[in-house]
């Protein structure tokens, strides 16, 4: 069997998951209307965290959305998500952020951050691919509502998949959100939603085949948001 995992946009996802050429893939659940219906298994919920350069939001624990009006921001260009829930969190307020800097590059972010005077904004999953350089600190953000949930998505199709199956079995044994909340610093409980230990309600799920294996790996985000597919394909017998 080939196994292949790839970036897709939301859409894609949903299209290779109606037409049969995904078996499942992982995304933000809810994020695509119109998807086609099939079960869900919540990986873990994200949130939005400020990365704060030297001399910014100093002795502060946590910081508001609308304390980022004004604030100089930079940001990844995949996180659409979070850019998305800071621009309607600002907009309650008549205020708009200043986002200067994008790039697809954590590495680059850090070192804007790090030494210049701009404030990072990204889902507080990045910080497990690499902890922030010296002197940047992490603030989480207040209002744990903004928090939006990935998840593996699968279509109702009959027989379901073994790549599938085997795939959300396997993620249901993973404490994902427990690795990821401790990349946060220490502070008051946040109320997230942890990750059921079973499937959740019908959503989208990443494809794989049974001749070969393509799948998308969920990406940050973009506008519209890119996640991840998966195909798996059988080259001869039924497994």
């Amino acid at each position: 069997m080939r196994l292949s995992v790839r970036a897709l946009p939301a859409e894609d996802i949903a299209r290779g998951l109606a037409d049969g050429s995904l078996d499942c893939g992982v995304a933000h659940l809810g994020a695509v209307s119109g998807r086609p219906r099939g079960a869900a298994v919540r990986l873990y919920a994200e949130r939005g965290v400020v990365l704060a350069c030297p001399g910014r939001f100093t002795g502060r624990a946590s910081v508001a959305w609308q304390e980022l009006a004004g604030v100089p921001l930079c940001g990844m260009t995949c996180d659409g998500g979070v850019r998305r829930a800071m621009e309607a969190a600002l907009a309650e307020n008549g205020g708009r952020p200043s986002v200067q800097v994008e790039t697809d590059a954590l590495p680059a972010l850090y070192t804007h951050v790090a030494e210049g005077d701009w404030c990072g904004v990204v889902a507080h999953a990045w910080l497990c691919s690499a902890p922030p350089p010296q002197g940047v600190r992490v603030l989480p953000v207040e209002g744990a509502e903004r928090v939006r949930e990935v998840g593996i998505v699968v279509p109702e199709n009959a027989p379901e998949p073994l790549l599938a199956r085997d795939f959300a079995a396997f993620a249901r044994t993973v404490p994902l959100q427990e690795v990821l909340d401790a990349a946060l610093p220490p502070g008051p409980a946040v109320p997230v939603h942890a990750a059921p230990a079973g499937p959740s309600p019908r959503a989208p799920r990443p494809h794989a085949s049974a001749d070969g294996a393509d799948a998308a790996a969920p990406e940050p985000e973009p506008d519209p948001a890119p996640e991840a597919g998966v195909r798996s394909r059988r080259s001869s017998s039924p497994a």
